[in-house]
């Protein structure tokens, strides 16, 4: 009888285990490889897209800003007196439009100081946050690749083109991925609401939606219109308009689900 048998069978296994565990490190780093490439290749191509449309006067022109310079005048004729919201939206029910005010109230504390802050600090403040959050959560491979793929999606692009406040929103997650507290602010667009859950188990979460609610407190007086604003409003896809939005949320969200730490 040979006693040393089961001593080689488990040498065996154990050898054929280091070694698949090996080919499958080799296959995986492979895989991550690619993925980066593809990411690295895809943001490239849609910074050269971004050089294009910026030389391309007649297109940027068009749109540059528009959704930006609808709310700094609101914003400006609330200061002046006036109302935040338009006449025509508190009068009775309208079908949803360019140019119509569906924000809260506690938006006005974003866009007050853009009355006099340089508008191209519009653009360079979130789009700064959301690279400097990514940078720091440092996500996998695969969710390098998936921001990019949001990056490229058509209404992300042409949001940002208008300077639309959902440029916001994403750097409140963005920022709201590492410091929790600043998530709350996403909910400058309530019907993005459920985005602004990112790390909701941190107590720095709950600091944040206080000061969020205080925040809308001070514009105490304006609530009313603006739940007739809502009440009055009409969209013929309901409120799934905003779904075409979600890739743009997404960005912040897919950075932290990626994070390094969970690797």
């Amino acid at each position: 009888m040979d006693l040393t048998a089961p001593a080689r069978f488990r040498d065996r296994l154990a050898h054929r285990s280091r070694a698949g565990a090996a080919d499958g490190s080799v296959a995986r780093r492979q895989i991550d490889m690619a993925l980066i490439v593809l990411a690295v290749v895809g943001f490239g191509l849609w910074i050269a897209m971004w050089a294009v449309l910026l030389t391309n006067r007649g297109f940027f022109g068009r749109f540059y800003g528009q959704d930006l310079v609808i709310y700094l005048e609101a914003a400006d004729r609330w200061l002046h007196g006036g109302g935040f919201y338009n006449a025509y939206q508190l009068a009775g029910p309208y079908q949803v439009a360019f140019g119509d005010i569906i924000y809260p109230p506690p938006s006005l504390a974003l866009f007050f100081p853009f009355t006099v802050v340089p508008v191209p600090f519009w653009w360079a403040i979130p789009v700064a946050l959301v690279g400097a959050s990514i940078f720091r959560l440092r996500p996998a491979p695969w969710a390098l690749l998936g921001i990019v793929a949001c990056l490229w999606w058509p209404d992300t692009i042409f949001r940002i083109i208008l300077g639309n406040p959902v440029l916001w929103v994403v750097a409140f997650l963005a920022l709201g991925a590492t410091r929790p507290f600043f998530s709350p602010f996403a909910l400058i667009k309530f019907t993005l609401a459920p985005a602004a859950l990112l790390n909701v188990r941190n107590r720095a979460w709950w600091v944040g939606l206080t000061v969020f609610g205080v925040v809308s407190l001070l514009f105490l007086p304006m609530w009313p219109d603006y739940l007739t604003v809502l009440s009055n409003l009409r969209v013929d896809s309901g409120w799934a308009y905003s779904i075409r939005e979600l890739p743009m949320i997404a960005i912040p969200w897919i950075a932290w689900l990626g994070r390094a730490r969970t690797r």
